[in-house]
């Protein structure tokens, strides 16, 4: 009798989910399927943290600063200095200030030197301080933090060292330098330049200095200590332009305790930091418990008694010698020589960073602080401090308040020293609480670290929880509680699942897989086993990182390989290219025999061939590190036989170690085929059985025990005897079941014959591979690849995979049952589901402000065009790669500097082009002798020795590398200086920082909204030459396509479409219709509102056709009714012929509602269901 379970596949990526419900039957070593149900949802990624930060910040940043400026100028009024326009009609009020100085900073001067200033020079010199409020770095532990600080501290210097008047004073001397050679000397700082930044304390000096230098004018003040309120309530105020709030505490982003978690009804408590003393000891018996300590001279395993363990701990705790404690030094350093900590063949033999705790101590010592006895609460506390707060000022604050509370009588300067301490981050996994527990068991019972969690009930925790029928969502919180208090009958509290540090896009995933989950158990019931394949999005940060470099380590080699076959005339093909990398990395020999490959042999397939080093049928490693060139006549014998063994059958072991070492090749794949205790590991196929079934990165490994923990809960600690229902499958495993199936030739392919990714659908059939990888198909799969390499039997094997396929119970192959799968999702006949957030009201404008002018198109009607920013600065030198600045050669600089030219009016301009054409050939000069500077640097850097008896010579070296570097300053400081700049009348200089060029492309701005003051309205060249005219600001704003639209339905011409912006300004601009519509909907209300991401469906009840799309947010505005911008479902793409008849694809296209296209809102649920409203 066969058995039978429901498994589901799951495909998981960073913005989809396939998925595929399959019963599995095993009867007689065949396995038959059923498909219960099989899918993919889709949804947008989302921002990363840096972006969602980024905008966070800057939106705060602007509110605050508006804010600020509001109440600065309230003040103002208050003191009758300005009347009540300036706080309702800044701009203008300032405009209108017809002043025969108008210079700031010279205002400020002749205050400071005597004279008294009208109210209007008052109020531009001192506001103009009070909008810039100056550099400061609230987290900043040291004075030289930064490039700014650099320049901080530069000019801080200056002004002392010169007993300027006031700070600005820095600035204009540098002006008045340069007066007789620049007109335009800037004194703000430029984008990326900070040479001429002030501190805070510089703007509240210079503010109070022009102030108080008023207090007698009593045009400004009534008295002096009239003067003097207005200082202090702009200075002293919380909501005056300096004030700085507090940097609040990192208290609430510190994860709580793995076992005293959030949900823990025996108390929740925090994380401890790294550095505390008890973390330190349990860290250090742990390591002791768990790993060998051994005898370095005899190799035998040494047993350490109490009294040397607690040597070990009393010496990091109480006199480190090292920032770190590692495998090697935390016997030896402690007094115990010869001994180390077999910690096995970890990355890193390092067990804990204590640099914190070092620099911690030190303080604590010198002002005798007693912190593991009498003061232990006080320095459990101060070092919280330290880890939540980031700067000294709230740190001070803190610190007194604990010292205080204890009733210590601590000198003043112990609060200051702490407060600078640095290196104060990073956290334990369990609490203080915790910790103390652990340690208390294993002090007092005499118990090792695994027994003492034993006995606290750590692997205990969650025992005896029955199995959900209901996922909870990852992270509840108490509406989310009560509701499964009041529905599930298992749920408990102590039950829930906590899981710190989980990245947004994780969370994410899991939000939509949990509800997948749970309408998939509601549906079909029990799951008996999930299997899941996850791309490289989801990895950690330092996962992809490591994969990306790789990824563009081989792609440059293949780009080269690919040249090389282009040059010799060979067929550029995947073998191909591999045998010309393999050729050139091997230096034209063959590893097994050391023979010369000529060119012609190398590309021979008779002679020779791409060799597996370790046998597919061990490994299924098809990676470019297991392959080698070898010619055929020494290959031939090999087969699937252990390639150490042999080569050493043939006594080329040793000569083979040699030739790999000899060549170039990276020293990961060197190592691969050289270290013969790893290949016999690697030959154990047992290991990597296990490895193709259980991948575990890091975000799979979160949603494998979250499933894990409410699904399948375990029995007894550790899941001892109990059975695996989760496994996390290789996405190699799945690649490599697809080819022996046949799966890959139905697979959706891209023009490079690659997997089409621009369809949604092929995530279910990954999905389906993945559920029916199970054992047998993994022993298949090893089968296959032995038989594949004894080249007799290839025939009867592709004989035996097409007749003996995996059927579906109806006894369809696995092959055919995916390509009508395929071909359903083809014909719309099956819908994947769009899971995106309905957008209602997102920001409906970019950040920038357009500059417009007025031409003629070609049909020589007026129309508005755009004009584009240039910057001409040392930024010329360089160009953006993949998102990256990389240096442009000399010819791409000055290539870059003629299209420059050619966009300027060779008689209005003609100094201007002649300029830039000498600071970019003055920028090149000075770029190439630094770059003689860093080659020659590089050339003695290589030279050094490095060793005791090179000292003398490795002296004379670094003499002469920090001359160089001397040098290379001088030149870099050089570069920066350098100005683009042409002559004007009286012998002076117009510095050229940026040009305002027409585009290349002349067309029509697709800008579509003007912004006043109090209004916004749609552009248009009537309103734009107006506003130029009456001076009235405005700014001109590109509009995203992320509209809202409103359909109205007519008597005759189906639903017009009414465009319009986001929802918060809907009410302010009239949204944008043709005008045949205008007077039938006057008045009327819209019958239908479509917001981006909602799903609608065309209906054409002409020719009885319904079509399913994605709503893109927007339209655009055609001369009868306007269009709506759509996508599409199952394919990211419309195929399309251009004007040219060539067939492109496009990502979005536009349809017109009318009698035979009549939209409506549908919902479209996991399984693919269309529901309709």
């Amino acid at each position: 009798m066969g058995t039978s379970k429901n498994v589901l596949g799951l495909d998981i990526g960073s913005n989809s989910i396939g998925f595929s419900l399959l019963k599995l039957s095993e009867e007689n070593n065949e396995m038959t399927f059923e498909n219960l149900t099989s899918n993919s949802i889709v949804f947008t990624e989302p921002f990363s943290a840096k972006e969602r930060r980024d905008a966070r910040s800057s939106r705060r940043s602007n509110e605050r600063k508006s804010n600020r400026n509001r109440n600065v100028r309230n003040i103002f009024i208050d003191f009758n200095i300005a009347d009540k326009s300036f706080l309702t009609d800044t701009t203008n009020y300032l405009n209108n200030f017809k002043l025969a100085e108008n210079d700031v900073y010279n205002i400020r001067k002749k205050a400071i030197f005597g004279t008294k200033l009208t109210k209007k020079e008052f109020i531009l010199a001192t506001y103009s301080i009070l909008t810039n409020r100056g550099y400061c770095n609230m987290f900043s532990i040291s004075d030289e933090d930064s490039v700014v600080n650099e320049a901080v501290m530069k000019n801080s210097h200056e002004y002392s060292k010169n007993n300027y008047k006031l700070p600005s004073m820095v600035l204009t001397k540098r002006r008045e330098n340069f007066k007789d050679t620049y007109h335009n000397f800037p004194i703000r700082n430029k984008k990326d330049d900070y040479h001429n930044s002030l501190n805070r304390d510089m703007h509240i000096e210079e503010f109070e200095k022009v102030v108080l230098s008023q207090a007698n004018n009593k045009d400004i003040f009534k008295s002096a200590e009239d003067c003097e309120n207005f200082r202090s309530k702009i200075i002293d105020s919380k909501y005056s332009a300096f004030y700085q709030r507090p940097i609040k505490s990192f208290e609430n982003m510190v994860e709580f305790c793995s076992f005293y978690d959030k949900f823990n009804p025996n108390g929740s408590y925090k994380k401890t930091p790294l550095s505390n003393v008890k973390n330190i000891e349990l860290t250090l018996r742990q390591n002791i418990d768990n790993n060998e300590c051994i005898d370095e001279k005899t190799g035998e395993i040494k047993t350490l008694n109490i009294d040397e363990i607690d040597k070990i701990i009393d010496f990091w705790v109480n006199r480190p010698s090292s920032k770190e404690i590692n495998a090697t030094n935390i016997f030896k350093s402690a007094g115990l020589k010869n001994i180390k900590l077999n910690i096995g063949k970890k990355s890193s033999q390092v067990i804990l960073n204590i640099q914190a705790h070092k620099n911690i101590l030190e303080v604590l010592n010198k002002y005798k602080i007693d912190f593991q006895d009498t003061q232990n609460e006080f320095y459990n506390e101060l070092l919280l401090v330290l880890y939540y707060f980031k700067n000294i000022g709230s740190r001070v604050e803190q610190i007194n308040h604990i010292i205080n509370k204890h009733n210590l009588n601590i000198k003043n300067n112990f609060t200051d020293e702490l407060a600078k301490l640095q290196d104060m981050s990073g956290f334990a996994s369990f609490s203080l609480e915790f910790t103390c527990e652990v340690l208390d068991i294993m002090k007092n019972e005499k118990k090792i670290h695994s027994e003492a969690l034993e006995s606290i009930g750590y692997n205990h925790k969650y025992l005896n929880m029955p199995a959900y029928s209901y996922l909870p969502p990852l992270n509840p919180n108490k509406k989310d509680i009560e509701w499964l208090e009041e529905n599930d009958k298992y749920f408990d509290k102590k039950h829930l699942f906590y899981q710190p540090m989980v990245s947004p896009k994780v969370k994410r995933v899991i939000s939509i897989l949990r509800k997948l989950i749970n309408k998939i158990i509601k549906e079909h019931g029990k799951i008996d086993e999930i299997r899941i394949e996850t791309t490289k999005e989801m990895n950690s940060k330092n996962e992809k990182e490591k994969i990306i470099k790789n990824q563009n380590k081989h792609k440059d080699k293949n780009s080269e390989a690919k040249k090389f076959l282009i040059n010799h005339e060979l067929k550029e093909s995947k073998k191909n290219i591999d045998k010309a990398k393999l050729w050139k990395e091997q230096g034209s020999k063959c590893l097994y025999s050391g023979e010369y490959i000529t060119k012609d042999d190398a590309f021979d397939e008779d002679e020779t061939e791409v060799e597996h080093f370790i046998p597919r049928s061990v490994i299924w490693i098809n990676s470019y590190k297991n392959k080698i060139l070898v010619k055929k006549k020494y290959n031939r014998n090999k087969s699937s036989l252990h390639p150490v063994e042999y080569l050493k059958s043939i006594g080329e072991w040793a000569n083979f170690q040699g030739r790999v070492q000899e060549v170039y090749m990276d020293l990961n794949k060197k190592d691969w085929l050289t270290k013969e205790d790893s290949i016999n590991s690697v030959m154990k196929k047992e290991h990597w059985q296990k490895s193709y079934l259980n991948d575990t990165r890091s975000a799979i490994r979160t949603i494998q025990k979250y499933l894990n923990h409410y699904l399948y809960p375990n029995k007894n600690a550790h899941n001892k005897g109990g059975k695996n229902h989760i496994f996390c499958v290789s996405g190699r495993a799945v690649n490599e079941l697809k080819y022996m199936w046949g799966i890959h030739k139905i697979m959706p392919k891209n023009k490079d014959n690659n997997k089409d990714r621009n369809t949604n659908y092929h995530h279910t059939l990954d999905a389906f591979v993945v559920a029916l990888c199970s054992s047998s198909s993994i022993t298949a799969l090893h089968s296959y690849f032995k038989d594949k390499e004894n080249k007799f039997k290839i025939k009867a094997l592709n004989e035996k995979i097409n007749t003996k396929q995996i059927q579906s119970k109806d006894g369809v192959g696995v092959v055919k049952y995916l390509k009508q799968l395929v071909e359903k999702y083809e014909k719309n006949e099956l819908h994947v589901c769009p899971y995106n957030k309905r957008k209602t009201n997102i920001k409906g404008f970019k950040d920038s402000n357009l500059k417009l002018y007025i031409t003629e198109n070609a049909d020589s009607n007026e129309m508005l065009a755009e004009i584009e920013k240039v910057s001409i600065d040392k930024s010329i030198l360089n160009k953006i790669v993949n998102g990256f600045p990389k240096p442009k050669s000399d010819k791409e600089v000055l290539d870059y500097i003629k299209n420059i030219q050619n966009r300027l009016d060779t008689k209005k301009q003609k100094k201007i082009i002649c300029a830039i054409e000498i600071y970019a050939n003055k920028l090149i000069d000075s770029r190439s002798k630094i770059n003689v500077i860093e080659k020659e640097i590089k050339k003695l850097s290589i030279t050094l020795k490095k060793s005791v008896r090179h000292k003398e010579h490795d002296a004379k070296v670094k003499e002469s590398i920090k001359l160089n570097e001397k040098q290379n300053k001088i030149l870099t400081k050089e570069l920066q200086e350098i100005k683009c700049s042409f002559s004007i009348k009286n012998n002076k200089r117009q510095i050229v920082k940026c040009l305002r060029l027409k585009k290349i492309k002349i067309e029509k701005t697709k800008a579509d909204v003007i912004i006043f003051k109090d209004r916004v309205e749609r552009l248009s060249i009537f309103n734009f030459k107006k506003a130029l005219s009456d001076k009235e600001p405005f700014v001109i704003k590109m509009n995203e396509s992320t509209l809202n639209v409103k359909l109205f339905n007519t008597k005759n011409r189906g639903q017009a479409v009414g465009l319009n912006y986001f929802s918060s300004i809907s009410n302010d601009i009239k949204i944008k219709i043709n005008n045949k519509f205008t007077e039938e909907l006057k008045n009327k209300k819209c019958d239908l509102v479509l917001y981006k991401n909602d799903i609608i469906k065309v209906d054409n009840p002409i020719k009885c056709k319904k079509e399913y799309y994605v709503f893109n947010g927007g339209g655009n505005v055609s001369g009868g009714n306007n269009k709506l911008s759509i996508k599409n479902i199952n394919i990211n793409s419309f195929a399309k012929i251009n004007k040219k008849d060539e067939a492109e694809e496009k990502k979005e296209d536009r349809i017109t509602p009318n009698k035979a296209a009549i939209v409506s809102i549908v919902k479209i649920d996991f399984f693919g269901n269309i529901i309709e409203s």
